[in-house]
């Protein structure tokens, strides 16, 4: 759930009945992109094929060779990360440590996947949220990340 909240704040459809669509063209639940989607035999405009969809490029992701050793919240965090940009970037060779010093634009992705799971964040990504994300109480905007992905913020 927290991947679907991230990627489209869990709404497949708007009101118009119009399929949720990101600038880059990624599509629904899960944010898929087309070609992405064609690639795992689903259709990103069904609701249900569109989050097995997700959960089988997870499933690609957590079986590449960037995720053979990685362990515990490294292998989550990162695997989110990795969701985001692409599973085979060399960038995410290491820990989640050396990804955060590495300065990728993805680290904020897997930041807010932290918030959203209700894992304390270390001080220096309390600093990227207040900062880079722009949230002047940090502690108010990770609660309200945990409870929206548990669907209490609604």
């Amino acid at each position: 759930m927290s991947i679907i909240f991230i990627e489209s704040s869990g709404i497949h459809q708007n009101s118009g009945g119009k399929i949720t669509t990101s600038s880059c063209g990624a599509q629904g639940f899960m944010q898929l992109m087309p070609k992405t989607a064609s690639g795992l035999g689903v259709d990103a405009t069904n609701p249900q094929q569109n989050v097995l969809g997700g959960v089988k490029f997870f499933k690609e992701i957590f079986n590449s060779k960037n995720f053979k050793n990685k362990t515990g919240i490294d292998k989550i965090v990162m695997g989110a990360c990795a969701y985001n940009m692409g599973p085979y970037s060399s960038k995410l060779a290491g820990n989640w440590g050396e990804f955060k010093a590495s300065g990728s634009s993805v680290q904020g992705y897997g930041i807010k996947l932290k918030m959203c799971l209700g894992l304390e964040l270390t001080s220096d990504e309390r600093t990227y949220v207040a900062n880079r994300m722009g949230q002047r109480d940090v502690d108010a905007y990770a609660q309200s990340c945990y409870a929206n992905r548990k669907g209490l913020g609604r």
